[in-house]
């Protein structure tokens, strides 16, 4: 006697083991049809693992399972340096084209690294150009709405200039970009390649798509991050934007700030994740902004906000609580040429009852928006 269709439906959505959904695809061919879509909505890649790769290029080349595949996971180890494997993992990621209805890919890299030297290329280094330059010479299809990349080595990665490379970002709505700094422990501030990156391929990566609702931008240091972006850039459909470790300004005029308030008429979630007001301690301005006069602004200029989110909260770090080196002041910091952006103060750079009032005045004038909505 065979199970209506509605009540298999039921049973197999009641199902959350991966291993037992995988067992119900042999009790017939009505369960078969019916997991054979969750069983391969996600595909994870382990990129040191041969078994891993070939599997993915046997299920590319698998129609009937293909179609089903909506998201992809890679992974790749800090030890996964074997030349070969680099090339394999790669050359796996060159067959996306055939998940006709891949809608995100998701790339974990390790979050460590030190670059060997300016005469030879680590094999992160490596391995993160391989894959991208594989992606952009076989782009996946239109319907991928969504990257993540986490831990993108802070370097020019020449596969970012290809034009194949733009034409994957083009149907982008949600990017996130996560960026991973050498850890050599020598400041990185100056280095040509390093400000190119910024400069360069992360300008490419947020300029490329035609149509971004959604960005995340997160710094593993102190950083201005990309200025072509900031101070010309508008992206007509944004409605939520979270930054990390990207600096404002102290000019109103350009930067983060001036991009954050252009748009206004789209802009529903921010969030900004120890992002630190830039105070010149070499030329003191007695107008730089301080949090109390940028919350003011995003009050007037951000009519839509519906969540904000700020931390930490601008101050000396409460005692017990863990800080950054060169850090004993939050939300604020100056620039060194020799370490970089520091938020040392023998005077605090402002008043942290002014800042608390404004942000919360900030959050009163969000909550009553939420009420009338």
């Amino acid at each position: 006697m065979s199970i209506p269709l509605e009540l298999s439906n039921i049973i197999i959505n009641n199902v959350d083991n991966k291993e037992d959904i995988l067992a119900c695809r042999l009790v017939s061919r009505d369960f078969l049809s019916l997991t054979t879509p969750r069983v391969f909505r996600v595909l994870n890649i382990n990129g040191g693992d041969r078994q891993s790769t070939s599997a993915i290029i046997e299920l590319a080349n698998t129609p009937d399972i293909a179609e089903h595949v909506r998201v992809i996971v890679y992974r790749h180890n800090d030890d996964d340096d074997d030349e070969d494997m680099v090339a394999m993992a790669a050359s796996s990621l060159s067959h996306l084209g055939k998940f006709a209805l891949l809608e995100s890919i998701r790339f974990y890299f390790p979050n460590t690294y030190v670059e060997w030297g300016p005469d030879e290329m680590s094999t992160d280094r490596r391995t993160q150009i391989s894959i991208f330059e594989s992606i952009a010479t076989n782009p996946p299809p239109i319907s991928l709405h969504e990257l993540e990349i986490h831990s993108l080595l802070a370097l020019p990665n020449p596969a970012f200039r290809l034009p194949g490379f733009a034409d994957f970002l083009k149907p982008l709505k949600k990017l996130v970009i996560k960026t991973n700094s050498d850890d050599s422990g020598e400041s990185v501030y100056c280095d040509e390649s390093y400000m190119d990156f910024w400069k360069t391929d992360v300008a490419r990566l947020l300029m490329s798509p035609a149509a971004l609702t959604s960005i995340t931008l997160d710094s593993d240091l102190y950083c201005d991050g990309p200025y072509s972006v900031w101070d010309a850039v508008t992206f007509p459909d944004l409605t939520s934007l979270h930054l990390g470790m990207i600096v404002l300004n102290n000019n109103q005029n350009i930067g983060v700030e001036k991009f954050i308030s252009r748009h206004g008429s789209t802009l529903v979630t921010l969030e900004l994740m120890s992002c630190p007001a830039d105070v010149d301690q070499e030329n003191p301005n007695p107008h730089a902004r301080k949090w109390s006069d940028i919350w003011a602004r995003f009050e007037q200029t951000l009519p839509r906000l519906n969540t904000f989110i700020f931390d930490p909260m601008p101050g000396r770090p409460q005692e017990g609580a863990s800080a950054r080196d060169g850090e004993d002041y939050r939300g604020y910091a100056y620039f060194m040429i020799e370490s970089g952006y520091i938020s040392l103060f023998d005077d605090p750079p402002q008043d942290e009852d002014v800042d608390r009032m404004a942000f919360e005045h900030l959050q009163d004038v969000i909550r009553a928006r939420q009420d009338l909505e």
